[in-house]
Parts: C-alpha cells; structure tokens; sequence
C-alpha cells in the first residue's frame, strides 16, 4: 500500500526505510500535513529535539522523555544506517521537481 501513496520516493528514500519500515513511518506521522505545523514540530514528535529551559544564567539542554517511541525507534535506525555506510544524501526525482533530501 505504500507504493501507491505519493510521499513513497521521499520515505523509501532514506536509508534502513524500506517498505515495511517506510509503511511503519507513515503511519506513525499520519496522512494530515498540516498536523506539524513545521520540520521541528515533527522533530520534536519524534524525540529528537533537545529541550532548552534558560533561567537567567543558566542554560538546561535536556533529552526529550515524551515521545512517540515508534517514530523515534525509526529514526535511530536511519541514523545508524547512515552512520555504518549508507549514503547520507539521496536524490529523489518526483516527476518535475528535484528533491535532495539530507540525513542528519
């Protein structure tokens, strides 16, 4: 069912995310768009974005322990791909429009 759905290039084009984990991925996000209203709403989401708290002088960077931990298994899974080899920039041909997506 992934195959059919118009983000496939994009998800399936990350490495580790094939169809099944891809599907997983999907999921996870949902088809709503405009659910996140940015890439940091999803990052956050995911668990992958730092909490910053300042309070005068001092500064607290911290681990996000609320998470969606599905999601966040995924991503640690294409960090680690990317890390033993894969490659860390795809390009992705969607019809008219170049996209190069960058792992990170």
């Amino acid at each position: 069912m992934l195959q059919t759905h118009p983000d496939y290039a994009i998800i399936t084009g990350f490495p580790g995310l094939g169809d099944s984990t891809g599907a997983r991925v999907r999921a996870e996000i949902g088809d709503d768009r405009a659910r996140f209203a940015d890439a940091r709403a999803l990052k956050a989401y995911a668990g992958s974005a730092p909490i910053t708290r300042a309070s005068g002088r001092s500064i607290s960077v911290t681990r996000r322990r609320i998470k969606n931990d599905r999601l966040a298994r995924r991503s640690r899974l294409v960090a680690r791909e990317t890390r033993d080899g894969g490659p860390v920039v795809h390009t992705v041909d969607l019809g008219s429009v170049n996209c190069n997506t960058a792992v990170i």
